[in-house]
């Protein structure tokens, strides 16, 4: 936050310098030389309209001439000797060296002592609205005065249109007048923009990820935080967000409109769960609305700043606001898929302190992560967590003799934390066929819908300029599935194969070792091994089953 608020001031500082005088003739290298004897440019008016369908803001800026002192200025006399040609350049003003000619102003004399000018636009810089009406003289006549030339029967409109896609477009327009072959400029003329500085953060900061041992953060995608600037920028009339779920924004969802001690309240009861922070400088927009949807869902976000605007005599209203929109914001859902697979009962069975037969399970989970590629900025997977959720469990600990038994004595966690993988791949697998990283002991006859497994893909915006520790920026998605491939080995043991190792598997191997009967599991009955089914095999399922009970 600390970070944030640094760069709130930084922005209203800016945001002074914008509406200030203190950009300088020496500050700018579009100005050459004196301009005391040349002519004196001027904005009259501009105004912006957000041309939210196609993502640009519209300008119109119209400026106006005058002399700089009437007993000093430009002279019939001079424009008969050939300083008739002007240029006005436009710029981004915080890159002055980059002019782009806007119009050419020519100017001649006539016999009536009057001077005309002809204003020509430069047709690949200009843009233009299919609603646009507004007709500015592009020629006439100037009057003189003891051979002074009255420039303020001028008036230049520049029209054009900047992307906010990428809300790269420039902070600030500045415009400059220049002779044509001469090293003299007029004054500078800056035209501030309300650009909107919207972002969309993630909801968990890098600590709360850390600390999800539990799995109690919520698996979402949550919360737009749209900052607008306003504590120099008294121009703001209103501003507004949209949102759109799984479109374009055209649901609005916030309006505040400025008071007159300069705060903002908000102007309509809208039913979302929102939540709005002020701090100086700036408001915060924090959208509390979250999707916890399938892959594919995402939230859009808009904001528009208003300003107050200009009498346009050419159009119906009398009182028009200038717009300024961002760019589209989305942010959405990743995907998770995961299977479960591995083995249960491998190993001798054991007893719990009820009689119940318990047996071990040894589950191989593979998961499996894509990231939206429809969001704003690009993400990736940042640690995985697994959950085992199951209420037969069943603790136990291996005897002298390798045998498992049952152990009373630890803590038997039906929700429990089995894996965590700090890894950026999209696919990562825990658990394996030989080993025993996530085996557990519990009841033999749990089932897929008794034992489940809660999986976590904690993933993050990727951008070089956001360090771990910085907030927020991190989202949770989440998969709960049941173990429903589980391969289920041999219970050794269970010579008459009714699922219980007991006496009467002892009577059962007994009687194939004299030859009275030929109807034991071959497989079970085989307790060493070895291929063979002796006498050493009763005696070993003998000690078993005393050891068991």
């Amino acid at each position: 936050m600390e970070k944030m608020t640094y760069l709130s001031k930084m922005m209203c500082v800016l945001a002074i310098l914008m509406t200030s005088n203190l950009w300088t003739n020496a500050q700018d290298p579009a100005q050459d030389g004196p301009n005391d004897d040349f002519m004196y440019l001027m904005l009259d008016h501009y105004e912006s309209d957000f041309v939210a369908a196609e993502e640009l803001n519209y300008y119109r800026n119209f400026l106006t001439l005058s002399n700089p002192d009437p007993a000093n200025g430009l002279t019939v006399e001079r424009v008969a000797n050939g300083e008739n040609g002007f240029t006005l350049y436009r710029y981004d003003a915080d890159m002055p060296e980059i002019l782009i000619a806007v119009a050419e102003l020519s100017l001649a004399t006539t016999a009536q002592d009057r001077v005309m000018y002809v204003i020509n636009y430069e047709d690949d810089t200009q843009m233009y609205l299919p609603t646009d009406n507004i007709d500015i003289p592009t020629q006439g006549y100037l009057a003189v005065n003891d051979g002074i030339i009255d420039m303020e029967g001028i008036m230049f409109m520049d029209r054009f249109t900047a992307s906010v896609s990428t809300n790269q477009h420039p902070n600030r327009y500045g415009y400059v007048i220049k002779p044509n072959d001469d090293v003299r400029s007029s004054n500078v003329v800056i035209v501030p923009v309300m650009k909107v500085n919207a972002t969309i953060d993630g909801f968990y900061t890098h600590d709360q990820v850390m600390g999800d041992d539990d799995a109690s953060l919520v698996a979402s995608v949550k919360n737009a935080n749209v900052e607008m600037f306003l504590e120099s920028l008294p121009q703001i009339y209103y501003y507004t967000l949209e949102r759109g779920n799984n479109g374009t924004p055209n649901e609005l969802i916030s309006q505040l409109q400025r008071r007159t001690d300069g705060t903002f309240m908000e102007m309509y009861d809208f039913s979302y769960d929102y939540g709005l922070v002020y701090e100086p400088g700036l408001i915060n927009h924090y959208d509390k609305d979250v999707i916890t949807g399938q892959y594919g869902d995402y939230i859009s976000y808009r904001a528009t700043a208003w300003t107050f605007g200009f009498d346009r005599t050419d159009y119906d209203s009398n009182y028009i606001h200038n717009s300024y929109g961002s760019p589209i914001l989305k942010t959405g859902v990743a995907y998770l898929n995961m299977t479960v697979s591995g083995s249960a009962g491998e190993g001798p069975r054991w007893r719990d302190e009820d009689g119940n037969q318990c047996m071990i399970y040894n589950p191989i989970i593979f998961m499996q992560a894509e990231m939206p590629d429809y969001a704003s900025v690009e993400y990736e997977p940042y640690m995985y967590r697994v959950w085992r959720l199951c209420a037969n469990i069943r603790n136990y600990q291996i005897d002298p003799n390798g045998f498992p038994v049952n152990d009373e004595t630890a803590l038997r966690e039906s929700f429990k934390l089995v894996a965590e993988v700090q890894d950026n791949s999209t696919a990562i697998v825990v658990g394996s066929e030989d080993g025993q990283e996530l085996a557990f002991g519990a009841l033999a006859d749990s089932d897929d819908g008794q034992i489940l497994f809660l999986v976590r893909v904690y993933y993050k915006k990727v951008t070089e300029e956001i360090e771990e520790e910085d907030i927020p920026m991190y989202y949770v998605v989440e998969r709960t599935v049941p173990w429903s491939v589980i391969y289920y080995h041999t219970v050794y043991g269970d010579a008459n194969n009714d699922g219980n190792v007991d006496i009467q598997d002892v009577t059962a191997l007994i009687d194939y070792l004299l030859g009275n009967s030929y109807f034991i599991n071959i497989s079970s009955a085989d307790m060493n091994g070895d291929h063979t089914i002796n006498v050493t095999d009763l005696t070993m399922l003998i000690d078993w089953i005393l050891m068991m009970n």
